[in-house]
């Protein structure tokens, strides 16, 4: 649908100052498309300091499952639950892995060092250093 209609508004320098900030941070080209985006989302403004996150469709359907089971009292909840769950998850194999990764790492530089000790014995030996 075409805009047709021509609608004038007053605003404050600082008013007039956020509109064109939401032109670039919306990535619109105009005034007028940040208006009938805003009037789209019903005067909705992302919260400042946050992205918008659009999650992928079967992410969506367990978050609203877990809303309808009652684990979880909105969308927004159950999305913190489930983060958190999984921070603490990966948290945990991280220290798990983590010490492990350490341990291997120590064996490999043992390895190599005893195997340049022994390569330096082995080149004195054959000058004759012994």
């Amino acid at each position: 649908m075409e805009p047709r209609n021509l609608v004038g508004v007053r605003l404050s320098e600082d008013e007039l100052l956020l509109l064109e900030r939401l032109v670039i941070s919306w990535g619109l080209s105009t005034r007028s498309e940040v208006l009938r985006e805003l009037i789209r989302r019903g005067g909705e403004l992302p919260s400042p300091g946050k992205e918008s996150l659009e999650l992928p469709p079967t992410i969506l359907a367990n978050l609203e499952e877990m809303v309808e089971d009652g684990w979880a009292d909105s969308l927004h909840d159950a999305l913190v639950r489930t983060v958190d769950r999984g921070l603490s998850v990966l948290s945990e194999e991280y220290s798990t892995r983590g010490a492990q990764s350490r341990e291997a790492a120590h064996a490999v530089h043992a390895r190599r060092a005893a195997r340049k000790a022994a390569e330096r014995r082995g080149m004195d030996y054959i000058r004759g250093d012994k």
